[in-house]
């Protein structure tokens, strides 16, 4: 039921990518690098692969949850954490720590932010992850061969990509071609 909205973004560097909501990116760098349409049915696959398969999202809670163990964590090293937080969230911090968790119902809305902002740098800066890729990878070849795409040829494009795009942490694009080859011998 989402509105899917799909960007060309104008940029040399080869990349792709999605955000929750529908919405799908694909730079000019990455269109001149594909020879034929099932290449670019498989980009547009693996990114709206991330977005159902709420990967975005799945790395955020996770990156939150994260942030909210840091700062129990913390709880042993206020005097520390003084320094590096702002006197407004340290408050926060002392007050939620001292029932030994963190409710975040009972946390102020600058708080909120703060958790919120630290778990979204940490998910730029880490990008999904390999099972996400690898998941997305998957689902994009299984959306290919059922819209009548060869699969093959999304293969065959991950194998001529430069690794990694924007994001430095992506697995090598080897690893993913050698995840695909069961998928790859199932739909022969």
């Amino acid at each position: 039921g989402l509105d899917w909205t799909f960007v060309v973004l104008e940029s040399d560097t080869p990349n792709a990518f999605s955000a929750p909501g529908g919405y799908v990116f694909i730079t000019t760098g990455l269109i001149g690098q594909v020879e034929n349409e099932a290449q670019l049915a498989g980009i547009l696959a693996h990114e709206i692969a991330h977005i159902t398969e709420r990967h975005a999202m799945k790395a955020y809670t996770s990156a939150k949850a994260s942030s909210c163990e840091g700062a129990l964590i913390a709880k042993e090293g206020l005097s520390e954490l003084k320094t590096a937080v702002a006197p407004g969230l340290m408050r926060d911090v002392e007050a939620l720590l001292s029932v030994g968790r963190i409710d975040l119902n009972k946390a102020s809305a600058e708080f909120i932010v703060e958790v919120s902002d630290k778990a979204a740098d940490a998910i730029v800066n880490t990008a999904l992850g390999p099972q996400f890729e690898f998941k997305a990878d998957a689902i994009a070849y299984e959306l290919m061969v059922f819209a009548g795409y060869d699969g093959n040829e999304y293969v065959k494009l991950l194998s001529r990509l430069p690794d990694a795009g924007f994001f430095g942490h992506h697995p090598s694009n080897k690893d993913r071609v050698a995840k695909l080859e069961p998928l790859k011998k199932e739909y022969a």
